[in-house]
C-alpha cells in the first residue's frame, strides 16, 4: 500500500525521487476463491484497478458489507483492456467489515489492484 501524505492546496514539488510513492499492483484473486481483503480502517483509502489484458474486458467486484439499514450493496465494474478504474476514498460503513477490511474479487487475474492510503 502506498502512503501519500495528503494536503488541502498547492502540493509542493517532491524534493527527491524518494519522495515519490511507488504503488505496487497485485493480481486480483477471482471471483469464488474469496477474493482480496484490503485494509480500509483509517476511512481514507483509494482503490486503482487496472486491467493489463491487451484484448479483453474483465469485471472487479467490490463487496460492500450490510449497514445498519440492512442493506448490501455490491459494485460490478467491467474494465475494458487496458482501462483503469479509482474507487474511494472508501467509507467504512457499508464497505468494511469488521475486521475493517475490503472485499474486491475480480474475473480474471489480468485484473491488478493497488491501494493508495491517504493521510492527513
Amino acid at each position: 500500500m502506498a502512503n501519500i501524505a495528503y494536503q488541502a492546496g498547492p502540493v509542493a514539488n517532491p524534493a527527491a525521487a524518494g519522495d515519490i510513492p511507488v504503488i505496487t499492483m497485485t493480481a486480483g484473486v477471482i471471483t469464488g476463491s474469496g477474493g482480496d481483503l484490503i485494509d480500509i480502517s483509517t476511512g481514507r483509502v483509494v482503490i486503482i484497478a487496472q486491467n493489463t489484458d491487451a484484448a479483453v474486458a474483465y469485471d472487479i467486484v467490490i463487496n460492500g458489507e450490510a449497514g445498519a439499514e440492512g442493506r448490501d450493496v455490491s459494485i460490478t465494474k467491467e474494465l475494458t483492456a487496458g482501462q483503469i478504474a479509482i474507487f474511494g476514498p472508501v467509507p467504512g460503513p457499508g464497505w468494511m467489515t469488521a475486521a475493517g477490511k475490503l472485499s474486491v474479487s475480480v474475473e480474471n487475474v489480468a485484473i491488478k489492484w493497488g491501494v493508495i492510503n491517504l493521510h492527513p
